[in-house]
């Protein structure tokens, strides 16, 4: 459609008074004004009193573009200022934490290596200053196995050494089993030192 017209779509509720896309999983909704371009006007997110969506004259990234030249800077520094914004708002202090909030296994890394207990056959005693010292190591060596119970948070040092050593295997039983022993007998050997 290349003619302006007054249009009535089920799909959008509203009267549109430019073209519609004809095609694709955005067939009827209102297309963006920018020469050439193929998507969908934004989604404001916001409603009409009547219930209707509104949606922007541009797509989102011809709108993020336009914002981010206004204000002379690049569309990237645009977007992470954007993130940051919501970031703060629910409570973290950097965009890197709120990402890894939201990511499907760094948001169970906890603050501390885990190796302090000695399931590598030594005890860990890197001084950890920031989180991002410590990584998520996927015990069985299987980046593809999202279960808790083949995560375990080690420091860069420890995930290296981990990933050496143990790297070839990839049944999880039994690095949970060569774990915990290393783990036993550093905890043996501690009790022995103290008496």
């Amino acid at each position: 459609m290349t003619v302006k017209q007054q249009i009535r779509d089920k799909r959008l509720g509203q009267k549109v008074f430019r073209p519609v896309l004809k095609s694709g999983k955005f067939k009827g909704l209102p297309k963006c004004v920018v020469k050439d371009c193929m998507n969908p006007g934004q989604n404001t997110g916001n409603r009409r009193k009547d219930g209707t969506i509104i949606y922007r004259s541009k797509c989102k990234q011809h709108h993020y573009e336009s914002i981010a030249k206004s204000h002379g800077i690049s569309v990237t520094k645009l977007r992470h200022k954007i993130v940051l914004k919501i970031a703060r708002k629910q409570g973290f202090e950097t965009v890197t934490d709120y990402l890894n909030s939201k990511h499907p296994y760094r948001n169970k890394r906890l603050d501390y290596c885990e190796n302090v207990d000695g399931r590598l056959g030594f005890v860990c005693t890197t001084t950890i200053t920031d989180k991002c010292m410590l990584e998520v190591d996927h015990i069985n060596n299987i980046h593809k196995d999202n279960h808790e119970k083949n995560y375990q948070t080690l420091c860069s040092c420890c995930h290296r050494y981990k990933t050496r050593y143990f790297g070839h295997s990839k049944n999880l039983k039994y690095m949970k089993k060569v774990l915990s022993k290393n783990a036993a007998k550093f905890s043996k050997s501690k009790k022995k030192g103290r008496k």
